[in-house]
C-alpha cells in the first residue's frame, strides 16, 4: 500500500539528473539471450530439476535445500512467462505439468508455482492446483513466541525454525494465489502484517529474523535484500488490511513502517545495491528483484536520488555470461531468472503516471494527490488482467521534468480541493499535453472545489477551447470494449479537446477512484470499464511503449544520415483552430532530419506575402474562410513556384469541407486524387492507416493525398484523413488518418521531392 508522508525525502527528484541506463534494444538483447540460456538449462525430461522427484514424506525443516525440489522448475516457468513466452508453448508443457502432478512442498518452491499459475490461463486445472497449493502454503505458517505467522521452509516436522526471507516468500505466493481468486481471512493478513511491521530495525531496515530472535548469527544483519522483501511485503499486506480506511478520502495516506524502510533503502542504495562488493547475506539478484518489486508496487521510479533500474540494468548488462546466464553461485538458473525478472518487469510499459502536485501548487495545504493510494495500483492490475498484457504505474513530480511525465500517456491527479498550480509547472503540465499526453483528473469525493479548479486550469492552458460533457457517440464510449449502453451504471465525463483529440478528462462525479481504492471489480463495474476505455483509447487500443520508448521521435543519437536536402514550412495563422498540434512539425522534423531531410519552419500572419518557403502548410479542425486578399496571396504564391499542402488535422470536422470551396476559389479547379505511382510518392513508400480510419472509411491502399497539377508540378494539395496527429507520433484512438510512421514518412518524401 502507497503511504507517503516523506516522499520529497525519498525522491529527492529536484536533485538529481536521469541515470544513464544501457539503450533499450541492448536490454532487449539481453533478455533474449538470458531466456536462451534458461531453456539451454532445460534437461531431457522438459523442467530444470537436477534429481528425480523424492519418494515418501520430506522433512523440509532446517534445510534450504532439502523439501524445495520443484521449486527451481517453478522459478525457470515464472521467468520465462514473465518474459513473454507462451504457455502454450510445446517446450513448457512437460515442466507446467511436473507442477501439476509432483508431490512439491517446499515453501519457495510452492510459492513459487503460485507465481506461476497466476502467469497461466485461467483453466479448471490451474484453478485446482492453485487452490491446492494456497491452502498448503497458508498451512505451513507457524505461530512465533510473538504471536505472528512465520514460515520455516516447508512443512515443520522437528525442530522450529523459520526465516523471513522464507516468509516473505510465501506472503508472495499468498498475494499471487489472491490475485486469482484465492481468499484468505482479512484476519490472517492482519497478523502477516504485523509480522513484518515487528521485524523492523529502529533504523528502518530488516534483519532475516525478528528482533526477538537475534544472537550474533548469520541471519543477524541488515541488508537490502531483506528490507526491500519486507517492504514489497507491507505492500501486498496493507492492500488489505488498510484498502477499506483510504476509501473514505481522509487526507494523503501514510506508512511509517513503509516510510522508514524506504528511507533507509536510499541512504544505503549506492554503498549496496550493484556493486562488485559482498555483504553478508546480501545475493544480488535476489535484491535486484526485491527491488524491482517495490519499485513497481510503490511505483517510485527512484529511491532517493538513485534510479533503481537504471542502476541494476546497467550492472546486469555487464555481468551477462557468454552463455546467456548470470553467476555460476547457487547454480545458473536462479540468478538467472531473478535477472530476467528485473530487466523485463521493470521495462513493463507505464499505464498511469500519478501526479505529486505537493511541490506545483500555491496552497501546500491543499496538496491531496494521494488521498486513496491504491487507486492507480488498482486499475493497472486489473487491467494488467483484463488485457492479458502487462502494465505498471509510476509516481511523478513535476520537478522531475518533462522527460518523466512523458513516459505514460495518462497523467492522473486526484484531490478533494481547489488546486492552483505556479505558473512554471502550468507551462510543464500544457508542455506535456501538447507533446501528446492525455490528463485525467478525478474529484475525489465528488468535490466540486477541485473540479473547478481543474476546468479553470484547462481554460488557462488552452483558451481556445471549450469543456463540455463528452458526447455518447465519442469513442471513448463507442470504440471501446466497453459500450456505454452495456454499462450498469452512468458516468459523467468532461473533456476540453483541441478538435483532433481529447486533451484533459475530468471525472467530476461518482468518486471512481474510491470503489479503485476497494479493489471490489464486482461492484460498481462502470469504474473499472471506465478507466480501461480511457486507457485503450489514449493507446488506440494496444500501443504502449516499454520503457526507453516513446511515441516521440528520439534525437538523442548523434545522425548517421547526412543532410540531403534544406525545405522550409510556413504555418499560416488564419481566424480559426489553424495550430490544433503545435509539436507536430517539431517531432516531424526530427523524423525527417534521420532521413536526410532538414525541415525549418516558420508561422505565416494572414495578409503577410508568403515568400521564401517551399511549402505553405494550412491545418485545421473547423471550418473557416478566406477573404478575397488571403486568396490573391496565395494564389500568387503558387503561381511562382510554391506548394500548398491543406490538411485536416484529426480527419474530422468541417475542415474538408471548407479547404475544398477555398481549393476552388484560388485555383478555379477542383482536387483530384493523386495516383499512387505519382514521382513525389517515390518508389518504396509503405502506408498503413489508424484503426478508427479503417473503421471509419475502409482500409485504402496508398496514399489519399487529393491535389492540382500545373505545368508538371502539383501547386495545391489535401490531406482529408489526418497527418498532424501522425507526425506528432501519438497512437490515439479517433482520429481519421495514417499511422505515425506512415504520416511522418509520407510527408517526408512529399518534402524531399519538392523542387528548390
Amino acid at each position: 500500500m502507497l503511504y507517503m508522508r516523506v516522499i520529497c525525502l525519498v525522491m529527492m527528484l529536484t536533485m538529481v539528473c536521469r541515470a544513464q541506463e544501457p539503450a533499450p534494444e541492448k536490454i532487449e538483447q539481453a533478455i533474449a539471450k538470458g531466456v536462451a540460456g534458461i531453456y539451454a538449462l532445460q534437461n531431457d525430461e522438459g523442467h530444470w530439476e537436477s534429481q528425480p522427484p523424492p519418494a515418501g514424506k520430506v522433512e523440509a525443516n532446517n534445510n534450504a535445500n532439502e523439501g524445495q525440489w520443484g521449486g527451481t522448475t517453478a522459478m525457470a516457468l515464472y521467468a520465462l512467462l514473465s518474459c513473454g513466452e507462451k504457455p502454450n508453448d510445446p517446450k513448457l508443457a512437460k515442466a507446467i505439468d511436473l507442477l501439476h502432478t509432483k508431490p512439491i512442498t517446499g515453501t519457495y518452491a510452492v510459492a513459487l508455482k503460485c507465481l506461476v499459475w497466476l502467469h497461466l490461463p485461467q483453466t479448471p486445472e490451474v484453478k485446482k492446483s492453485l487452490n491446492r497449493d494456497a491452502r498448503l502454503l497458508a498451512s505451513m505458517s507457524n505461530r512465533h513466541s510473538t504471536g505472528v505467522p512465520v514460515w520455516d521452509y516447508g512443512p515443520v516436522t522437528g525442530k522450529f525454525t523459520y526465516s523471513l526471507s522464507r516468509t516473505q516468500y510465501a506472503t508472495l505466493g499468498l498475494w499471487a494465489a489472491g490475485e486469482i481468486g484465492y481468499e484468505m481471512n482479512i484476519d490472517a493478513w492482519r497478523a502477516l502484517e504485523k509480522t513484518w511491521e515487528l521485524g523492523q530495525q529502529p533504523d528502518g531496515g530488516w534483519k532475516y529474523r525478528l528482533p526477538a530472535d537475534l544472537k550474533g548469527g548469520a541471519l543477524d544483519h541488515i541488508t537490502v535484500c531483506m528490507t526491500a522483501a519486507a517492504i514489497a511485503s507491507l505492500y501486498i499486506t496493507q492492500d488489505y488490511t488498510k484498502g477499506d480506511y483510504y476509501a473514505g478520502a481522509r487526507g494523503n495516506a501514510t506508512s511509517i513502517p513503509i516510510e522508514k524502510g524506504l528511507e533507509w533503502l536510499a541512504k544505503n542504495f549506492k554503498e549496496r545495491v550493484a556493486v562488485d562488493k559482498e555483504f553478508p547475506r546480501e545475493f544480488p539478484y535476489a535484491q535486484l528483484y526485491a527491488l524491482e518489486r517495490v519499485g513497481l508496487a510503490s511505483g517510485l521510479r527512484r529511491f532517493g536520488d538513485n534510479d533503481w533500474y537504471a542502476v541494476g540494468s546497467t550492472w546486469l548488462l555487464k555481468k551477462q555470461t557468454s552463455k546467456g546466464t548470470w553467476s555460476e553461485s547457487w547454480g545458473p538458473l536462479p540468478n538467472t531468472a531473478w535477472a530476467l525478472l528485473f530487466l523485463q518487469r521493470g521495462r513493463t510499459p507505464v499505464a498511469f503516471s500519478k501526479l505529486d502536485y505537493s511541490n506545483a501548487i500555491t496552497e501546500t495545504k491543499n496538496a491531496l494527490w494521494n488521498q486513496r493510494p491504491r487507486d492507480v495500483a488498482n486499475v493497472t492490475q486489473w487491467l494488467t488482467r483484463s488485457l492479458e498484457r502487462e502494465l505498471r504505474w509510476q509516481i511523478v513530480r513535476t520537478d522531475a521534468g518533462l522527460a518523466s511525465l512523458l513516459e505514460s500517456p495518462i497523467l492522473y491527479l486526484s484531490g478533494d480541493q481547489a488546486i492552483e498550480f505556479k505558473p512554471e509547472d502550468k507551462k510543464l503540465l500544457k508542455e506535456y499535453i501538447e507533446n501528446g499526453g492525455l490528463m485525467l483528473a478525478h474529484a475525489d469525493v465528488s468535490k466540486d472545489a477541485f473540479s473547478r479548479s481543474i476546468m479553470s486550469l484547462g481554460t488557462d492552458l488552452f483558451p481556445s477551447y471549450e469543456w463540455r460533457e463528452l458526447p455518447e457517440t465519442h469513442p471513448i464510449w463507442t470504440n471501446q470494449n466497453y459500450k456505454r449502453e452495456a454499462m450498469k451504471g452512468r458516468v459523467s465525463i468532461k473533456a476540453l479537446s483541441n478538435g483532433v483529440r481529447e486533451l484533459m478528462i475530468l471525472l467530476p462525479t461518482g468518486d471512481l477512484a474510491r470503489v479503485w481504492q476497494l479493489r471490489n471489480s464486482n461492484q460498481r463495474t462502470e469504474a473499472w470499464e471506465t478507466a480501461a476505455n480511457i486507457l485503450s483509447y489514449a493507446t488506440d487500443k494496444t500501443t504502449f511503449y516499454s520503457r526507453g520508448y516513446s511515441w516521440l521521435v528520439d534525437d538523442t543519437a548523434t545522425p548517421t544520415t547526412k543532410t540531403t536536402k534544406t525545405v522550409t514550412v510556413g504555418q499560416l495563422k488564419y481566424p480559426g483552430n489553424w495550430n490544433p498540434e503545435p509539436q507536430a512539425l517539431a517531432q516531424l522534423s526530427k523524423y525527417a532530419k534521420t532521413k536526410g531531410v532538414e525541415i525549418k519552419s516558420q508561422a505565416i500572419e494572414m495578409g503577410q506575402p508568403i515568400e521564401n518557403i517551399n511549402l505553405l502548410l494550412i491545418n485545421g479542425t473547423v471550418e473557416f474562410q478566406f477573404d478575397d486578399p488571403a486568396r490573391k496571396a496565395i494564389a500568387d504564391y503558387a503561381e511562382k513556384g510554391g506548394t500548398v499542402l491543406f490538411e485536416n488535422s484529426g480527419g474530422l470536422g468541417g475542415f474538408v469541407t471548407s479547404a475544398e470551396s477555398e481549393i476552388s476559389k484560388i485555383f478555379g479547379q477542383n482536387i483530384n486524387l493523386i495516383p499512387a505511382k505519382h514521382p513525389m510518392y517515390g518508389t518504396d513508400l509503405k502506408i498503413e492507416y489508424r484503426p478508427f480510419n479503417i473503421m471509419s472509411i475502409g482500409n485504402l491502399s496508398g496514399p489519399a493525398i487529393r491535389g492540382i497539377e500545373k505545368d508538371g508540378r502539383v501547386i495545391a494539395m489535401l490531406s482529408r484523413e489526418d497527418l498532424s496527429a501522425g507526425w506528432l507520433g501519438i497512437p490515439t484512438d479517433g482520429i481519421v488518418g495514417y499511422k505515425p510512421a506512415s504520416a511522418r514518412a509520407l510527408m517526408t518524401q512529399i518534402l524531399s521531392s519538392l523542387k528548390k
